[in-house]
């Protein structure tokens, strides 16, 4: 059986390889009469440094360097596996652009006038070593020009190079024979062959393949050059120390590394090919080489899919720019993925282009014709469908590489021997970045699959079109568990980052949409946390656990801002929705987990986005609710547990008694009261100097956390249904973040010391999810210089704050527990907190 074995490319050098293998005991294997040639010319290229790579798909290299041709043929001293080596040499070239034949002839041309060999020191110190153990006078050809004069004549020796590869070997037999010898091959050329070759380059392919086994990895390779190709030098520098294998062997006894092979490698590639403009001119010649264009055409002939192939595998669309270069009537439709025939016409034919997507070549180049064919389209999802099946976000996995880059930074980032507080910090801005960009990325797009009836817009999909959403679930799902283990390791306490997956329904005023329950149970299946929907740019998710038994419609209606001007006199920043939830056709009242709302904002130039919130309309009034402001999205984020019209305002609160503490929390103060975590009291009064008490923190943590729970009960003897506090004590103690001074008296009108105000918040936020516990309290306690005046059981709360950075000693270095906390110190630390999540 004859093959061709994959290609490999990178610093201006072509590595190809053409065996005639055959399985014997289950080891592939080169007939050893035939290819002393093209093995001497592996072992040229090994010798040189000139060990090549190019990531794409499986990621095969391995490196040899081949042969010459005059005419187009062979020369007749060569073996016969010399002609098939250089047909794929014109296939390449033939698909070269000019220019980037001309940056093959540029490196070509700088190569032949590089004289340094000094550029040899990393491998020559070896080779010289070894001389000094033998006698020398048996190896009078292996200097340090002569190995330069080989290099340099096997580098693109089939571009602009006046030797044939029979004349280059009769030039540096001599030397490389000399050279195998040296390195411990007693017979020299005699005993090395291609079989040698062949369990090296399995060596490498092997270990290439395990390092880039993942969807993810292989999407990188046609996004980026970084990276990769330092990976790509760790496979052929595990596969050059392996001493086990002929040629690592020779590599060793000339006291050569894998490392300083590619050391050799790279530091010629930095001065001939600078820009590497001559590498990736090879490689995408031979990629382009490798390319088979496939389509799927819909019933009607209208919309065609394109498909790229390389070497067998698929390339994703997500990482492909499709145009049309030339011609008309025909439009590539970037959600759908497809190209479109203009409703006009009945046919066109026109020029398609492929680019990658963030080096941005050109990848293949082809005609594609379009005929409209009578026919009425089957469901979408369905064999020759008209639309393809629900695409996943089209930069999902470039965005997964992107975020994974971003966290190795910022955790790379730690320096040796960072305190705690560095660390926790670290970790806190990996969290964000995963939870923000992925909340972008895991989305479906189903706009095709939405229909408009009498002004009211549905979902239409098919039994195939929930099942591929579901693969992207599980995707989603098994990429946010790569990013969440980053996470963890740099705080293995840390809780991992929430996964939401949303369905994007397009734009619109009025929707009726159903989430189907096989999508909120896969979610629950496979641990994605909320599940949802994106509808004209408002997104509306569910926690996966709500429990629901049936198909959820969402039920939304966009209004203009205006409907509500006769509520209030604040700025509006956004359009209004009603928004109800149906599960069987009864509406749900109220939620176990709370309903997250982001509603995009508008007309909001000129104002305080810290005070930004949503309000919901009740009675021709307005209440509002904590809420926070996504500038990267432009969206106010609200977490409710009932449903109902909902409008963004700018909220301003004033008190006319905050001068005396303005400089340090006036701000705070001034947000905390908009966004309705604190209230004054009676005549426009904050009383700032007060103390706060008991039952007002209890609001506070329930009103900041969203722990209200209309449910909740509480049996404090001190505590009375009427009264104003009730249900902010009941929801507190519920959630275990607030405690009674015993079983029976919870002493709410009691002022607050700084040290249980950090416990209380301290609960909260582990409860919460968002701060881990501490283990070594008496670590962050003991910095204070009262730390023996804290009272026992309030120490790990003070710890989290400090670690946190919500609270903080006072001048001198104590921490002063003990002393009450003033409702303006407490908006501080709440403020602190709010800005935080």
């Amino acid at each position: 059986m004859t093959a061709w074995n994959r290609y490999a490319l990178q610093g201006g050098s072509l590595a190809v390889c053409y065996l005639e293998e055959n399985n014997r005991n289950g080891v592939d294997y080169v007939t050893r009469k035939r290819t002393k040639l093209l093995a001497a010319t592996v072992a040229a290229g090994l010798l040189s440094g000139t060990v090549v790579q190019i990531p794409y798909n499986a990621l095969a290299v391995f490196p040899v360097l081949p042969v010459e041709v005059k005419g187009g043929v062979a020369s007749a001293a060569l073996p016969p596996e010399a002609q098939a080596v250089l047909d794929v040499f014109d296939a390449i070239k033939s698909k070269m652009t000019s220019d980037e034949r001309t940056a093959v002839g540029n490196t070509r041309a700088a190569l032949t006038n590089l004289n340094d060999v000094t550029l040899l020191n990393p491998i020559w110190d070896g080779i010289e070593a070894k001389l000094a153990t033998v006698d020398a006078k048996d190896y009078p050809l292996v200097k340090k020009e002569n190995l330069l004069a080989l290099i340099k004549d096997f580098h693109f020796f089939y571009v602009s190079n006046d030797l044939t590869l029979e004349q280059m070997w009769l030039k540096h037999r001599p030397l490389i024979d000399q050279l195998a010898k040296l390195g411990g091959v007693t017979g020299g050329l005699q005993e090395i062959d291609f079989g040698d070759f062949t369990e090296f380059y399995v060596a490498v392919v092997n270990e290439a393949k395990n390092q880039f086994s993942s969807p993810a990895r292989i999407a990188e390779l046609l996004v980026s050059r970084g990276g990769v190709s330092g990976v790509i030098d760790a496979c052929l520098e595990a596969a050059l120390n392996n001493n086990s294998l002929m040629f690592s062997k020779v590599f060793t006894n000339l006291g050569i590394t894998g490392a300083e092979l590619i050391q050799v490698k790279n530091a010629m590639g930095a001065i001939v090919d600078p820009d590497q403009k001559a590498r990736d001119a090879l490689a995408m010649g031979y990629l382009r080489s490798q390319t088979v264009f496939s389509k799927q055409v819909s019933t009607d002939g209208r919309v065609v899919t394109p498909k790229l192939t390389v070497l067998d595998k698929e390339i994703p669309n997500d990482v492909l720019t499709w145009t049309v270069k030339s011609g008309s009537n025909v439009t590539y439709d970037a959600n759908r993925k497809a190209f479109v025939l203009a409703s006009t016409v009945t046919t066109a034919k026109v020029t398609i282009e492929a680019k990658t997507l963030f080096i941005v070549k050109m990848l293949y180049e082809g005609e594609l014709e379009l005929t409209a064919v009578t026919s009425n389209p089957p469901p979408s999802g369905s064999p020759g469908s008209f639309l393809p099946l629900p695409p996943l976000h089209s930069n999902f996995d470039a965005g997964i590489t992107n975020i994974r880059t971003r966290i190795s930074n910022i955790i790379g980032a730690i320096p040796a021997g960072a305190t705690p507080e560095q660390i926790r910090e670290a970790q806190i801005d990996a969290k964000r970045l995963v939870e923000r960009e992925l909340k972008k990325l895991a989305v479906v797009d189903v706009k095709a699959f939405v229909r408009e009836q009498n002004g009211t817009k549905t979902l239409n999909l098919t039994n195939a079109d929930i099942t591929e959403i579901k693969k992207h679930m599980a995707k989603v799902k098994a990429q946010a568990d790569e990013l969440n283990a980053l996470l963890l390791s740099a705080d293995p306490s840390a809780q991992p980052a929430e996964i939401e997956f949303s369905l994007d329904f397009g734009t619109g005023d009025n929707f009726e949409m159903v989430i189907p329950i096989g999508l909120i149970q896969e979610a629950r299946t496979v641990g994605i946390d909320r599940i949802g929907g994106i509808f004209n740019g408002m997104n509306v998710t569910i926690h996966a656990d709500e429990p629901v038994t049936d198909d959820v419609t969402v039920q939304l209606r966009r209004l203009a801002p205006n409907a509500v001007t006769s509520a209030t006199s604040f700025p509006i920043g956004s359009d209004v929705y009603e928004l109800e939830l149906f599960e069987n056709g009864e509406q749900l009242e109220s939620f176990e987990h709370p309903v997250t709302l982001r509603l995009p904002a508008t007309n909001i130039n000129g104002l305080d986005v810290e005070r930004l919130v949503v309000a919901k309309v009740v009675n021709n009034g307005l209440q509002v609710f904590t809420s926070y402001y996504d500038e990267d999205g432009n969206l106010v984020e609200v977490e409710r547990d009932t449903l109902s019209t909902y409008v963004v305002i700018e909220n301003k609160v004033e008190f006319d008694d905050v001068a005396s503490v303005s400089a340090w929390a006036g701000r705070a103060i001034d947000v905390t009261a908009a966004q309705g975590i604190f209230e004054g009291r009676p005549g426009s009064k904050f009383d700032p100097n007060a103390n706060i008490t008991r039952a007002e923190f209890a609001k506070v943590l329930v009103d900041l956390f969203q722990l209200g729970d209309a449910e909740a009960t509480e049996s404090f003897s001190d505590v009375s249904t009427s009264d104003w506090f009730h249900s902010y004590v009941a929801a507190a103690a519920k959630a275990g973040v607030i405690q009674g001074r015993s079983a029976s008296i919870f002493d709410p009108n009691a002022p607050v010391s700084r040290a249980e105000m950090a416990a209380m918040a301290a609960r909260a936020l582990v409860a919460a999810g968002e701060a881990p516990s501490v283990s070594d309290a008496a670590a962050y306690v003991s910095k204070f210089t009262d730390a023996d005046q804290v009272l026992p059981g309030l120490e790990e709360g003070i710890a989290v704050m400090v670690r946190e950075g919500f609270m903080q000693g006072v001048p001198g270095g104590a921490f002063q527990p003990n002393d009450y906390a003033t409702r303006a110190q407490a908006a501080v630390m709440m403020y602190r907190i709010w800005q935080s999540r």
